[in-house]
């Protein structure tokens, strides 16, 4: 899968990208439908369409301006900071009879994939290698993912939130912000960025370890 992601990043025009992400992020609503109490095809189905029709009027409605995307990009991020708070509080989030949990994460599925996919397509749209810097931000996030897999299998011990992901472990945390940061400073160093972008690039590793592990 991955040689096919970096083939199409690299090489398809934004808006054919735009289509073949937005199959996949809501594939990946799909599951979460059903990972949220809905086993019933038809409301699942409904609330898809529902997600597509956003997508299509959001690109419909841009005419040319990324205006909208940059917008959906930002509510993804307040969102992202409001679910740590969801996090705390984990027992609510993971009753599936309460109605107003279910349907928190129902409105979390929306919140997750069509922002993301919104920053995947401004990303991409960037006139400046845009293209180049998608495949950077992606590479991180699978560097800090892969970090942490093999940082935790081999020198796990401390548990980092055993009640929301019992396997992960702040060793693996650590592995996977080693990996991230590596991997944004070998992209920075051949973007030519200078050392005064260091602390940048580990931010967004730092964000990127998050993702990997949320």
């Amino acid at each position: 899968m991955a040689p096919l992601a970096i083939c199409a990043i690299v090489l398809l025009p934004t808006q054919w990208l735009a289509a073949v992400a937005a199959i996949l992020f809501l594939t990946g609503l799909w599951e979460w439908l059903k990972l949220s109490g809905i086993d019933d095809s038809l409301p699942r189905t409904v609330l898809l369409m529902l997600n597509l029709l956003l997508m299509v009027l959001m690109v419909w409605a841009s005419a040319g301006s990324m205006v909208l995307f940059q917008i959906a990009s930002l509510v993804g991020v307040a969102w992202w900071l409001l679910a740590l708070l969801w996090l705390r509080f984990f027992t609510f989030g993971a009753d599936h009879g309460n109605g107003q949990a279910r349907a928190l994460k129902l409105a979390a599925g929306t919140l997750a994939v069509l922002p993301a996919w919104a920053a995947l397509v401004l990303l991409h749209a960037s006139p400046d290698k845009g293209n180049l810097w998608l495949l950077t931000s992606l590479t991180m996030v699978w560097a800090a993912d892969s970090g942490a897999y093999f940082a935790g299998r081999a020198f796990g011990k401390r548990k980092l939130a055993p009640r929301v992901s019992p396997n992960k472990t702040i060793e693996g945390l650590l592995g996977g912000l080693l990996a991230g940061v590596a991997v944004a400073c070998a992209f920075g160093w051949l973007a030519g960025l200078t050392l005064a972008h260091v602390p940048q690039l580990v931010l967004v590793s730092a964000l990127a370890v998050l993702a990997s592990m949320t």
